[in-house]
């Protein structure tokens, strides 16, 4: 029942977000140079976010900007993206501000997922209703 959920080769080095430069570039790829900073997703079937170098299709990378670190960009993806699919593909929020107004609840606001819901859903001019732990809400008041 778990098989297909398993690594298919061993050793499994998991991990799908990564943050870092691009050492090397294949002879495809038109959009990055070597020493670009990047943010990059993974595959998340063979993963590879915690080996010292890793392989990402160039649409699954985006440029790092200066002012975010590597830790930083690599908390971005999968968190992100899956705040992005919930918004527009579940409840069909525009971000282009285009669609009818929503009002939309987003629970546990001061972590990953909820913190880029909030963010994203802010540009499709949707009111947001957040909660969060009582000991982030100083974190959260005024956001």
């Amino acid at each position: 029942m778990l098989r297909p959920l398993l690594p298919r080769k061993l050793p499994c080095v998991p991990t799908a977000d990564v943050a870092g430069e691009a050492v090397e570039i294949g002879s495809g790829v038109k959009n990055f140079k070597r020493g670009d900073k990047v943010v990059a997703m993974l595959s998340i079937f063979t993963g590879g976010g915690f080996s010292e170098y890793g392989v990402a299709n160039e649409n699954l990378n985006v440029p790092r900007p200066p002012e975010v670190s590597a830790p930083e960009g690599a908390s971005l993806p999968v968190a992100a993206l899956t705040a992005h699919m919930a918004l527009t593909q579940s409840i069909g929020l525009k971000l282009d501000k285009s669609g009818p107004h929503k009002n939309i609840l987003v629970t546990a606001t001061s972590v990953g997922v909820g913190h880029y819901a909030v963010q994203l859903a802010k540009l499709g001019i949707a009111h947001v209703t957040a909660t969060c732990g009582a000991r982030n809400l100083s974190e959260r008041e005024g956001g």
